[in-house]
């Protein structure tokens, strides 16, 4: 809806080098809906409309293809349809293990672009997928590869360590600055979250930041932008007309910090009889239960919603809430719920050091920022969100994220990288 504030360059569709080039999209997160649907399927479809089609390339554990082979089949099945492009399964094991990233590499490009005369762009997701392309870029010198930096491996590394013994754990973590410090070292061009992130994987890689693009998560405007008539539609059909709606998206992963909104819908529930919470998750049970140990009964609706229904949710909701606790990892990150918040005009009470959304929230007065601790004045700063937001600032709102959070923004860019590397 909001695309057209982008001031687009003219989409030309006769690029001669990035049409002879093969483009490939290398993920390592396995087949999960969650990312694909929320994430890959709009930055690949966005892209077609820069002239570049790409194949999907998953690597999936032989765990995953064993126990989930008919719905990754129907899947995928759908993923080709959206695509019109090529969707594969790469069967993958331990990256870890010597000599696994080579073979997995070989068989890339078998699947993908087996001409050794064929220039081969892969937009490689993470440290994993990376690895692998890097190491087909080491034998066919027709590679280019850019390197998608989602987040501080090690630091994600070192927080999930407690499961191994320590020299396990120092083991792996050594690989891992191994790998990444070849990626850095190798590959053509770089994509980060966040400007935190960018500087720390200069510090710690020596990445240099002048060749270095930052995009944020992104979401796509034509889902995602205010809507006064989705707005009331929702809240009529589910009886929250006389609601102040708080509103948390997300599974119940630790990185969440679940209890601790929660607890913050509480807070704000004990000052104010409309406040409602609704949870948004697939983890219905879990949240389910944690909600009731935490909130006011009937005070609260816990629901699983398809990528496509999040938007009106958004539009009939009050305040956003995304909380996340201080440590390495979300210090760098860039939710792509904060994206979807923000182009739906959505207020949104987030903590302080996370990624660029503290800065954002901050900079822009799209909500309230929290430092771990549940204060009365911020508090009274939720319940004006609540109770005053006329609707022509939050529409102004999702107009201004537009320039930071939307595919129109940040795709004609990824494009632009896409046909450098096919012509360097």
């Amino acid at each position: 809806m909001y695309s057209s504030l982008i001031e687009h360059q003219p989409t030309d569709t006769d690029h001669p080098a990035t049409a002879a080039a093969h483009h490939v999209f290398l993920m390592a997160e396995g087949f999960a809906p969650t990312v694909i649907d929320s994430q890959v399927l709009d930055t690949l479809r966005s892209l077609q409309a820069h002239a570049i089609q790409s194949d999907l390339v998953a690597m999936v554990t032989f765990g995953a293809l064993r126990t989930n082979w008919d719905s990754y089949l129907t899947r995928r099945a759908r993923y080709r349809t959206i695509l019109g492009t090529r969707v594969l399964l790469l069967p993958a094991w331990q990256l870890y293990r010597a000599g696994s990233a080579t073979v997995l590499a070989f068989l890339t490009w078998a699947v993908t672009s087996f001409n050794p005369t064929t220039r081969l762009v892969i937009h490689a997701r993470g440290h994993h997928a990376a690895h692998v392309a890097i190491r087909l870029k080491r034998i066919r010198p027709n590679v280019k590869v850019l390197y998608d930096i989602r987040g501080d491996a090690a630091s994600e590394y070192r927080m999930m360590a407690k499961q191994f013994g320590d020299l396990g754990a120092k083991r792996q973590l050594a690989y891992i600055d191994e790998i990444v410090t070849s990626c850095v070292r190798e590959a053509d061009a770089f994509v980060v979250v966040s400007a935190p992130l960018r500087d720390v994987m200069t510090h710690t890689y020596g990445l240099n930041p002048q060749v270095t693009s930052i995009i944020a998560c992104l979401a796509d405007e034509r889902r995602f932008f205010y809507s006064p008539e989705q707005r009331e539609q929702l809240r009529t059909r589910w009886g929250l007309q006389d609601k102040h709606v708080l509103i948390f998206a997300g599974s119940t992963g630790r990185w969440h910090h679940v209890e601790h909104t929660l607890k913050w819908a509480r807070r704000i529930m004990e000052r104010d009889d409309a406040a409602f919470f609704v949870g948004l998750t697939p983890d219905v049970s879990q949240l389910t239960a944690v909600c009731g140990q935490i909130l006011p009964p009937h005070r609260y609706l816990v629901h699983t919603a398809e990528h496509d229904e999040v938007p009106g949710w958004l539009n009939a909701a009050d305040l956003g809430m995304l909380l996340r606790k201080a440590d390495p990892v979300n210090s760098v990150a860039s939710p792509t719920k904060f994206a979807e918040y923000m182009l739906c005009g959505l207020p949104t009470l987030t903590s302080v050091g996370l990624g660029d959304v503290t800065h954002y929230v901050t900079q822009n007065r799209a909500g309230v920022v929290e430092s771990g601790e549940i204060i009365d004045d911020l508090v009274s700063e939720c319940l004006d969100w609540l109770h005053g937001t006329p609707d022509p600032l939050r529409e102004a709102r999702a107009r201004i994220a537009v320039f930071t959070y939307s595919k129109a923004a940040g795709i004609p860019r990824l494009a632009d990288i896409y046909r450098r590397l096919a012509q360097i």
